[in-house]
């Protein structure tokens, strides 16, 4: 045999087995390897982030934040660069968008949510009544009800065990939104 035919036969081998890989549906990439148990939609928006976002693989969240009917996903992460934490949401139906809050980037003020000990799911349709809050001291005097609202999806709602603080990451019916209840 001569070079050409040589060559001529590892590339019809090569396509052969990049086929046969294609047709079993194995997809072979790191956030496959890494996250496993994510669904696939997860570990194709994991690819577009910075490396130094790690992913929680025990507090994660499957539901329909932005009530467009597809379970979506929403897990911790923390930023390996500040060792801050925050929480990524990636909406499942459409384009697959993902949202980055906390972790090094700003959301209600906010840049790290590590502090956040209890994550909570809360349910469409919720009543969420925020406190009303003392203009000069911010005491808390009770609950605001002339701010109240339904989720209009689930949410998450961010605790710190020990003090007052709860944040609560919903939809507004336009965007995601984090905000302060205390």
């Amino acid at each position: 045999m001569n070079k050409f035919t040589v060559l001529l036969l590892s590339v019809a081998v090569l396509l052969l087995v990049t086929e046969a890989h294609a047709q079993s549906g194995a997809v072979s990439h790191p956030a496959n390897e890494q996250y496993p148990d994510f669904p696939e939609f997860a570990q194709t928006a994991l690819l577009k982030l910075d490396d130094s976002i790690h992913a929680s693989t025990d507090r994660v969240y499957h539901a329909d934040f932005n009530n467009d009917g597809f379970q979506d996903f929403a897990t911790y992460v923390a930023s390996l660069r500040n060792g801050s934490g925050g929480i990524l949401l990636i909406e499942q139906g459409g384009n697959q968008r993902y949202f980055l809050f906390g972790a090094g980037n700003e959301s209600a003020g906010q840049t790290d949510l590590s502090w956040a000990d209890e994550i909570t799911l809360l349910p469409k349709g919720k009543l969420i009544v925020p406190a009303l809050l003392d203009p000069h001291t911010g005491d808390i005097l009770g609950e605001d009800e002339s701010k109240a609202f339904q989720l209009i999806g689930d949410a998450l709602m961010l605790r710190a065990a020990e003090q007052d603080g709860r944040l609560i990451l919903f939809w507004d019916g336009k965007a995601y939104t984090l905000l302060s209840l205390d």
